[in-house]
């Protein structure tokens, strides 16, 4: 399960990874990164050059997977959730020319 928000009237969810759920059986075969990648290609669409995301750190923390694929923290953190950004063209292959 995976879930995008793009609000550009929210500066918290104009371009986010808002849920991301893989069941304990799928995890480690690239589908974590398959799902993140569809909502980067999302956010490209929609003109947007940042990913963010937000979690919670601790036992069971997806913050090493997120740092895994190339997301770093931003600093910001509200509510015991920490945000990390990536930047699109790092995580996506190059645009198609047109």
């Amino acid at each position: 399960f995976v879930m995008g928000g793009f609000r550009p009237d929210d500066p918290l969810m104009t371009s986010t990874l808002w849920r991301l759920n893989v069941s304990a059986e799928a995890q480690r075969q690239g589908v974590g990164l398959f799902a993140v990648r569809a909502v980067a290609a999302e956010a490209r669409r929609r003109g947007h050059d940042t990913l963010t995301t937000a979690y919670v750190l601790g036992p069971h923390s997806p913050e090493a997977f997120y740092l895994a694929i190339g997301f770093r923290p931003t600093g910001r953190s509200a509510r015991g959730m920490y945000e990390a950004a990536i930047r699109i063209d790092d995580l996506l292959p190059p645009r198609a020319p047109r």
